[in-house]
């Protein structure tokens, strides 16, 4: 959403104050609700991380209870045709609709992934890389003993989610600034491109 307001509405307005002709597109807010569906309480990745804590639990238990709690109960979520998946070595489970058009996702090994962070012998051997620049990367990450992991768990999801929200913190606080690209017209005749 914020890349949408930055980059098309606003950027829209500003055309409008300088008198540019333009056919103003209406984005609303059509990102919210697929963000809303990843994101909020009962949301696909939420379920993603409850379903790592139960010892059970497949990546197939986790598709079915996302379609129980989104198939045709959320217009973000659809479940593929048999048509469209024919032939497919990996097909998706499930669609997710997004204003650029609909994408489709496979949940294998989804579990697997979301629930195994970077393991401490990869810090330890990334901060003692003889590259520099991948030392000075991860020189604040320090590898967690067996009792702060258990109390420390943070699946991908988690780290993500946390990284995203001090990333939209940190631009939510500034006034971003772009530069608009020109068509150069080195001939400097009007109307020529």
């Amino acid at each position: 959403q914020f890349f949408i307001h930055h980059m098309s509405i606003l950027e829209q307005e500003e055309y409008k104050k300088e008198g540019i002709v333009w056919a103003f597109i209406d984005f609303g807010l059509d990102l919210e609700e697929s963000i809303d569906l990843m994101e909020k309480p009962m949301g696909i990745l939420p379920m993603l991380d409850e379903e790592c804590v139960f010892p059970k639990a497949t990546d197939m238990t986790y598709k079915d209870k996302v379609l129980a709690q989104h198939n045709k109960k959320n217009p973000k979520l659809s479940v593929p045709s048999m048509k469209s998946i024919k032939g497919l070595e990996h097909p998706p489970h499930f669609n997710i609709h997004h204003y650029a058009g609909v994408v489709g996702y496979n949940v294998e090994d989804w579990l697997t992934k979301n629930s195994d962070p970077l393991n401490d012998n990869c810090l330890d051997l990334f901060r003692k890389s003889a590259m520099p620049y991948m030392a000075t990367l991860f020189e604040d990450c320090v590898p967690a003993g067996p009792k702060e992991r258990k109390k420390t768990f943070q699946t991908m999801a988690m780290m993500h989610r946390k990284s995203l929200n001090s990333l939209m913190g940190m631009l939510n606080s500034t006034y971003p600034h772009f530069i608009r690209c020109l068509v150069p017209n080195n001939t400097k005749t009007p109307g020529k491109v």
